[in-house]
């Protein structure tokens, strides 16, 4: 028996319309912003059972936007300890 495993980007509102929500993943992406973490159900398509599996990017993304805003952070503190004397003749 082989796996077929199908993967793409979605969200409540995609940039890209061939990156809508199916009514499935909508009721995912509403369970994010609520909180969950996760959402997995067996469901069955064309006769076929599929296990749905959806996990919020945004986690990962919220990280590294925090990595970035302390980077950054870290920028201004250094460019604000710099002093500059001009000198003009």
């Amino acid at each position: 028996m082989g796996v077929e495993i199908n993967t793409h980007l979605t969200s409540l509102r995609p940039i890209r319309p061939e990156n809508a929500a199916d009514a499935w993943e909508t009721q995912a992406l509403l369970a994010f912003e609520k909180g969950r973490g996760e959402v997995t159900e067996v469901v069955e398509m064309d006769n076929k059972k599929y296990l749905r599996f959806m996990h919020p990017l945004y986690e990962v993304l919220q990280e590294k936007e925090q990595e970035i805003q302390i980077q950054h952070e870290n920028l201004q503190q250094a460019s604000s300890d710099t002093t500059y004397e001009y000198a003009f003749s």
